[in-house]
């Protein structure tokens, strides 16, 4: 559930400091405001292949035992 920027602002600053509450409020502003809302054709244009989603990457590298030679 979203919460107001002003809330999470307090929130952050009660669990470190005004100056962290402050950076982290305005990336959150920056990253929430509405220009990210739609999907672009950036990666196929850049990569020239259709963007993956983070679920098919993830499912992908588990199929090829990638993290378990890391564990």
């Amino acid at each position: 559930m979203p919460i107001a920027f002003d809330e999470f602002h307090a929130n952050v600053a009660q669990a470190s400091c005004a100056f962290v509450a402050d950076v982290f409020t305005a990336i959150a502003r920056e990253i929430l405001n509405g220009r990210n809302a739609a999907t672009s054709d950036g990666v196929e244009r850049a990569l020239g292949r259709a963007a993956t989603s983070f679920a098919e990457f993830a499912r992908r590298s588990a199929e090829t035992g990638m993290w378990h030679a890391v564990a």
